[in-house]
């Protein structure tokens, strides 16, 4: 895969009330992170796998049994793990987990896997193009995965480094805020995300007033596969969402561009 061509532009302040941003989840929107590795390997068999190393078969089997999704945040997947754990146990445990997936993920990341869903890349060239053309359109990524996972797997891909993406988020960066805030209040379906983008949108801009942040959430479109993390965390945030589904992400891809106003 060849390089994308990406140009940061200047963002004057003037040109903040045209200005238009595509959230784009990661997992399974972006990066078909849940087919598994020529190997056999996806993120729920290496959470199983982790969880196994760490914590042992009874309590994996029981995660399973109660209906565990693997599509949670590694918090919220040890506290269903480990609901009678202190909240001490449970951070030590998330992060031992959170190692060992790690581990076992970081060395399947290849020109075989994880693959871009299709139609992401004509999506994502559309952009690139009306950015060219001066057109104030720019780009957040929101990962409930790992910053070096997500590094890696953009690096193959021929993608911009995170830095050179106009916001940014992982789980990682999520630790920091969760120091002065439960994680459940943080992570999906709560706005976090999505409004700690839009705050570091408007900053592009020279913008800091939260009011006109707010408004400009109207011109804010998100694209996801889950409706009930990514969905509620759209409505919650008060944005547009476009719903990628299973089998028919290229039809997804091209409604996410229309709906920003770019032809694929």
């Amino acid at each position: 895969m060849q390089p994308l061509n990406y140009s940061p532009q200047n963002h004057p302040q003037k040109h903040f009330p045209q200005a238009k941003l595509a959230i784009l989840d990661f997992d399974m929107t972006m990066a078909s992170t849940f087919t598994p590795s020529p190997r056999g390997i996806d993120v729920p068999k290496a959470y199983k796998m982790a969880i196994e190393q760490e914590l042992g078969q009874s309590i994996l089997r029981t995660f399973n049994k109660n209906g565990g999704s693997w599509s949670d945040d590694p918090s919220s997947i040890v506290r269903k793990l480990l609901p009678n754990a202190t909240s001490e146990e449970q951070i030590v445990t998330t992060a031992r987990i959170i190692q060992a997936k790690l581990d076992i993920l970081l060395g399947e990341i290849g020109p075989a896997w994880p693959k871009p869903t299709a139609g992401f890349f004509n999506f994502w060239s559309s952009v690139q193009w009306a950015r060219k053309q001066g057109e104030p359109i720019n780009t957040a990524i929101i990962s409930s995965g790992h910053d070096s996972f997500t590094r890696k797997t953009l690096e193959v891909w021929g993608m911009p480094r995170p830095e050179e993406i106009d916001a940014y988020v992982t789980y990682d960066m999520l630790l920091a805020f969760a120091e002065s805030a439960p994680m459940k209040l943080i992570v999906k379906p709560s706005s976090f995300l999505i409004d700690y983008v839009c705050t570091k949108w408007g900053l592009l801009y020279g913008v800091t007033d939260i009011k006109a942040i707010q408004e400009a959430k109207k011109r804010v479109t998100f694209i996801g596969d889950d409706l009930i993390n990514d969905g509620g965390m759209a409505k919650n945030a008060g944005v547009n969402i476009v719903h990628l589904q299973s089998g028919k992400t290229e039809q997804a891809w091209k409604t996410f561009a229309d709906r920003l106003g770019l032809e694929v």
